[in-house]
């Protein structure tokens, strides 16, 4: 499931990385990274851990054979949803978009 990258070097994985919103409750997890490459988090999940979940997971899937043990992964998603939260990024619910005005008018 990787492909070699000829000018880069290192492998990269082939399948696309997609978020899902799922309560873990029977799981007692907050995220898990599965190996096609999505990723669940429990919507439940406070915003600053969601972020640090987040990255949690997608540090797992950007390297899932990574020498990183569980706690390095930790630690570094904890560095930076740390740094990413205090220079202000949140999680916003767009929502849908709106319906245009003249569509809203129509019966």
């Amino acid at each position: 499931m990787k492909e070699k990258d000829a000018q880069n070097g290192p492998e990269k994985p082939t399948f696309k990385i997609r978020v899902k919103e799922r309560k873990l409750g029977r799981y007692k997890a907050m995220g898990l990274a599965h190996p096609d490459g999505l990723i669940e988090i429990d919507p439940r999940t406070p915003p600053k851990e969601y972020l640090d979940t987040l990255i949690h997971e997608l540090l797992h899937q950007a390297r899932p054979s990574s020498y990183w043990d569980e706690e390095a992964v930790w630690e570094t998603a904890a560095i930076l949803a740390e740094h990413l939260w205090k220079a202000g990024f949140r999680k916003v619910d767009l929502g849908c978009p709106e319906e245009p005005e003249e569509k809203k008018s129509k019966p």
